[in-house]
């Protein structure tokens, strides 16, 4: 009878993978507490599944492993003690979460890990009133100072997602003039936001854009203007391929002046527009005026052999709009001229006000969503469907309109139902417009369901945001599993041993990473 561990290595590292979720250089995922679970369980079935299993564990550091500050300074501790465990390290989420109760204070940190921590501070050779400040900072458990220690120990680091307000940029800018290399192999940064601190000044993130390998940004409920626009974003010196924005608030010039920084442009997002009432607050900087839809494709223009992917939502409200105002709304906002000339645009979400009636998109797109459309799309709709029929899309496959009440697109002009026909009735015939193509055309409502999980949770949009992902969600393990597997990570005990120590110590609340054995140098 032949048995698992029998398979081929390469076979086991495959499935192993499939469990793990696929490598990717983002972090679009939903990592559950059950993924990191079954790695656990792997680890503690023999030598050989550890192997293989172990650098599936440590490539996501986030809300399932790090559920507190003192989770970060273990983790911390064991990649300075191993340093092997922190090249194994590819995304880092600190979650918003980290923090307890306002006002409470942390447990003091025992002697042996300031004495450590002291050490490893000393070992940058930062300037001496610098030096002193970390040692501080290490002291008062600052959360900056132990996200750039564990950065700097994970060498190839991907992904990091961070929350302005609870990390601060201070001490990655003090670490980058000693060590110019740093993060040097970051593709994606995520700069999220404490509720407490929006609108913070997005320039102040400088040096993550200007860094050689970053593709890939995302900035929530930050501002960009001109009069803060960094001088080192010059044309032509950015590596960055996919900007996003969440909430934020870009003018005009700025947002030319960072597209023309970019080498390359695959990717623009830009979601102002919340689908909840009250939501998320707009930003309005000064009588700074936020960049429109016709100024998007001129800053675009130069990137269009290589654009891809165009999401631009804007900020409205009132959010609760009636017929007349919502016409008055669409007739003042400035429209999006012709797309024909990018010839490698896959990807079109952009609102209906900011459409004209007959709307031209490039023959290479593939999905199409219309939002925010709170007006009868009958016209437009009729355009784009002669337009299909003619050929001009082959490979339009998915079209969506999103509107707060269903029974506003499907209207005939002058808003009204067609008689005897239900607003269900209408979503089928507009539906059966597209009869002998390939699209599929679909009018559906926002989903106003309040979002679960924390309250300061940014992933408060509806549907699937494939440009803007969550935190990861889900409880953590239990500490008693989470500690006995890092304890093994960091050496190597029978696992008998380390079983029985479990059982005896499952009342225990240290749930350091690690253990009490010798261990190897700092390095």
């Amino acid at each position: 009878m032949s048995h698992i561990q029998d398979l081929p290595t390469e076979l086991l590292n495959r499935i192993f993978e499939f469990l793990a979720e696929p490598d990717s250089d983002t972090i679009e995922r939903d990592r559950s507490c059950n993924t990191t679970t079954e790695l656990y369980n792997l680890c503690l079935v023999c030598q050989r599944f550890r192997d293989l299993a172990q650098p599936l564990l440590f490539r996501y550091i986030d809300g399932d492993n790090i559920d507190d500050l003192k989770s970060l300074i273990s983790l911390t501790k064991a990649v300075y003690r191993r340093p092997t465990l922190g090249e194994l390290v590819k995304f880092v989420t600190v979650t918003l979460s980290l923090y307890g109760l306002p006002g409470e204070n942390p447990p003091k940190l025992p002697s042996d890990d300031l004495k450590l921590f002291a050490n490893v501070v000393r070992e940058l050779e930062l300037p001496h009133e610098e030096e002193e400040r970390w040692i501080r900072a290490v002291e008062t458990q600052d959360l900056s100072v132990f996200v750039v220690l564990l950065t700097f120990k994970t060498p190839n680091i991907r992904v990091l997602r961070v929350a302005h307000g609870q990390v601060f940029v201070q001490p990655f800018l003090a670490l980058w003039k000693k060590h110019p290399s740093y993060l040097s192999s970051l593709y994606q940064i995520w700069i999220a936001c404490d509720s407490v601190f929006p609108g913070y000044n997005i320039a102040i993130y400088e040096k993550f854009l200007t860094l050689p390998n970053l593709k890939a940004s995302t900035f929530v409920d930050g501002e960009l203007v001109r009069s803060k626009y960094p001088s080192s974003w010059a044309p032509g010196t950015l590596a960055a391929e996919e900007l996003a924005f969440k909430d934020c608030f870009i003018d005009a010039i700025s947002l030319k002046k960072l597209i023309q920084a970019c080498k390359k442009v695959k990717a623009l997002t830009y979601q102002g527009f919340s689908a909840m009432p009250n939501g998320d607050s707009h930003i309005r900087y000064g009588n700074e005026k936020e960049f429109h839809a016709a100024d998007a494709h001129a800053a675009l223009l130069p990137h269009k052999a290589t654009l891809e992917h165009l999401h631009v939502e804007f900020f409205r409200e009132p959010w609760l709009i009636d017929g007349q105002a919502y016409a008055e709304y669409c007739a003042s906002t400035p429209k999006l001229p012709s797309l024909d000339d990018f010839p490698v645009l896959e990807t079109v979400i952009v609102p209906y006000a900011t459409l004209p009636p007959h709307p031209r998109f490039p023959s290479s797109i593939q999905l199409l969503h219309i939002t925010d459309c709170n007006s009868s799309i009958r016209e437009m709709l009729s355009n784009i469907v002669k337009d299909v029929k003619k050929g001009l899309y082959p490979n339009l496959t998915k079209f969506l309109v999103l509107a707060i009440d269903v029974s506003r697109p499907v209207k005939l002009a002058g808003q009204i139902i067609p008689q005897g026909k239900t607003p269900s009735d209408c979503i089928q015939e507009l539906q059966g417009w597209f009869s002998g193509t390939k699209v599929d055309f679909q009018i559906c409502p926002y989903d106003l369901t309040p979002p679960r999980g924390r309250p300061d949770d940014d992933d408060d949009d509806d549907g699937d945001d494939d440009d803007l992902p969550g935190f990861p969600g889900g409880p953590g393990m239990p500490g008693m599993l989470q500690m006995m597997m890092m304890q093994q990570a960091m050496d190597d005990p029978g696992f008998a041993a380390m079983l029985q120590h479990a059982a005896a110590e499952s009342d225990s609340d240290d749930e350091s990473w690690v253990t009490d054995t010798d261990d190897d140098d700092i390095e």
